[in-house]
C-alpha cells in the first residue's frame, strides 16, 4: 500500500488560526481553499468524514481516507470511500448524473483492496478484514456482495471476463477460470500490477520492467525495461496501451503490449517531481486524455501550490505532451475517469486533518479549460 500522508499538529494548528469565523463553507482560510485558486476543475463534497479513533489521532482529526471508482457505465458512476477507522470499513457511494451528485447506497466491513469491473452491473473486488483478504462478487454494481474465500495474500485482481482472470500474490500468479470460485497457482513471477487484454494476453509490471504474457499468466516476456520504477497500465478505447510511473514517466505501446516507446517525463519539464508517480490514465478520444499525479510528501510546485500532494495532467496529442492541468494540496489522486464528454472525474487519497470535513472529488465539465 502506498504510505498515506500524516499532516503534523503545527500544520494544523496554524491553519486553523487563520479561519473566518463568519466563513459557513468549508473553505478554512483565505490562504488554503477548496477551490485551491483554480477554476478550471471544481471539487464535490461525498460525504462527511468520520473523526479519527484510533489510539494517537489528534482532537478533531478527520480519518484518513482512500477513494476509488468501481464502476462506470453511462450516467451511473460508483465509487468507494475506505475509512481506516480502528474497525476500518468502506463506504459505496452512485451518482446517476454523471458525478454531480452522489448518495450512499452500500458498505462493507473492512476496506476494498482492488476492484475490477465485469460487463454491465457485475465487479469483482478484493477486501482487506480480520486480518486476511477475501475475493468478492456483486451483480448490482456494487450494491450487494458475496465474499469467498482466496488462497495465498492477493493485492490485485485483472479478468478478462466473467469467468477468466488472475490474482497477484507475493508468492506468484494464480488463476481462475470460474470467475473466483477456485484458484489455481500457474506461476512463481511476482508482479506489482497486470492488465488483462484478452482470455490470453497480459501486461504485467515489476519494478521498472513491462512484462506481457500470451498464455493467461503462466508465463511472461520482458518487453521493456524503464529507467523508473512501474505503476499503472491502461489501455484507450482504441487499443493503445499506456504505462505510468515515477518521475511523471509515459511509456506507450501501439502494439498490443510488443513494442513500447517512452514518450514523456514530466521530470523534465517540471523541477521536484522525481518522486512523482503517475497513478492512472484517462482518454477521452484518440488525442485528448487526463491523467492523475501523486506526491509522496508534500511539495514545492511554486506559489501558491508550495505544499502540492497531487497533480491532474492533460494532453492534447495522444499522450506526445502533457501539461499540469490542476494542482492539489487536498487530494493525493490515484484515479481518473471520463463519464460524457467533457465531463471528467479524478478522486484519490485524503490524509487524517483537522481542516478538511469532507470526502471530495475533482470534476471538470469543461475538458479542463
Amino acid at each position: 500500500m502506498r504510505k498515506i500522508l500524516k499532516i503534523s499538529a503545527l500544520i494544523m494548528l496554524s491553519l486553523l488560526w487563520a479561519c473566518n469565523p463568519d466563513d459557513d463553507t468549508d473553505e478554512p482560510s483565505d490562504s488554503y481553499r477548496l477551490d485551491e485558486y483554480q477554476s478550471n476543475w471544481q471539487k464535490r463534497k461525498i460525504a462527511d468524514r468520520p473523526n479519527w479513533d484510533v489510539s494517537g489521532a489528534l482532537p478533531g482529526q478527520f480519518t484518513p481516507v482512500q477513494s476509488s471508482f468501481m464502476y462506470e457505465s453511462n450516467n451511473k458512476i460508483v465509487m468507494y470511500s475506505n475509512r481506516y477507522l480502528y474497525s476500518p470499513n468502506s463506504f459505496i457511494y452512485t451518482s446517476t448524473n454523471y458525478g454531480l451528485a452522489w448518495y450512499q447506497n452500500s458498505s462493507i466491513n473492512g476496506t476494498f483492496i482492488n476492484t475490477c469491473q465485469i460487463g454491465e452491473d457485475t465487479v469483482y473486488a478484493l477486501r482487506s478484514y480480520l486480518g486476511g483478504t477475501e475475493f468478492g462478487k456483486s451483480v448490482n454494481a456494487g450494491q450487494n456482495w458475496t465474499w469467498l474465500a482466496i488462497p495465498s495474500d492477493p493485492y490485485l485482481i485483472s479478468f478478462a471476463n466473467a469467468n477468466k482472470g488472475i490474482s497477484l500474490c507475493t508468492d506468484g500468479i494464480y488463476s481462475t477460470l470460474n470467475g473466483g470460485s477456485s484458484w489455481t497457482k500457474i506461476s512463481s513471477d511476482t508482479l506489482s500490477y497486470a492488465y488483462a487484454l484478452n482470455d490470453t494476453d497480459f501486461i504485467g509490471i515489476t519494478g521498472n520492467e513491462i512484462h506481457k504474457s500470451s498464455d493467461g499468466g503462466s508465463s511472461w516476456t520482458l518487453k521493456y525495461t524503464s529507467g523508473f520504477e512501474l505503476k499503472t497500465i491502461y489501455q484507450s478505447n482504441e487499443g493503445v496501451l499506456y504505462v505510468g510511473g515515477y518521475s511523471g514517466s509515459v511509456i506507450r505501446s501501439f502494439t498490443n503490449g510488443d513494442i513500447w516507446t517512452q514518450i514523456f517525463q514530466l521530470g523534465q519539464s517540471y523541477t521536484g517531481v522525481q518522486l512523482a508517480q503517475l497513478t492512472d490514465f484517462c482518454m477521452v478520444d484518440s488525442l485528448n486524455g487526463f491523467a492523475t499525479v501523486t506526491f509522496e510528501y508534500l511539495t514545492d510546485m511554486g506559489s501558491p501550490y508550495d505544499n502540492t500532494i497531487g497533480l491532474i495532467l492533460r494532453t492534447p496529442d495522444a499522450g506526445e505532451t502533457w501539461t499540469i492541468n490542476y494542482y492539489s494540496e487536498i487530494i493525493q489522486y490515484n484515479g481518473i475517469i471520463s463519464v460524457s464528454g467533457p465531463i471528467v472525474l479524478a478522486l484519490g487519497k485524503q490524509a487524517e486533518d483537522n481542516i478538511w470535513s469532507g470526502i471530495y472529488l475533482t470534476l471538470t465539465q469543461t475538458l479542463g479549460n
